[in-house]
């Protein structure tokens, strides 16, 4: 019996604690969101799940410029910041056509 409660002891040492806050945005992201010279808030027609939103997120975070995309799945939006330089807010929202979603009027800030 003792063998088994040091098992699990050990178990337990090694296992993860759980945690009922949700996984933190790598720093990396972060820091070129921070880096980043723009910012659009493009409203978002057709939105219904996490799958979604994690295919618009990519589909937008794949263009050259864009230094992170945030979906707002409740707020039917998703928060795009870029560097003018690089990408236009035309290929944003054509990016989010690309997946089959219908973009709004973009509000931008701090760009063309």
């Amino acid at each position: 019996m003792d063998g088994i409660l040091s098992i699990l002891a050990t178990i337990q040492l090694l296992a993860p604690a759980a945690s009922a806050e949700p996984a933190a945005r790598p720093a990396a992201a972060d820091d070129r969101a921070k880096t980043a010279r723009a910012q659009a808030e493009v409203p978002v027609e057709g939105m219904r799940c996490a799958k979604c939103a994690a295919n618009l997120t990519a589909a937008v975070e794949a263009l050259d410029g864009v230094a992170r995309a945030e979906v707002d799945l409740p707020g039917a939006r998703v928060l795009v910041w870029f560097d003018p330089q690089k990408v236009t807010v035309a290929a944003i929202v054509e990016a989010i056509r690309s997946v089959g979603f219908e973009p709004g009027t973009p509000k931008v800030s701090g760009g063309r």
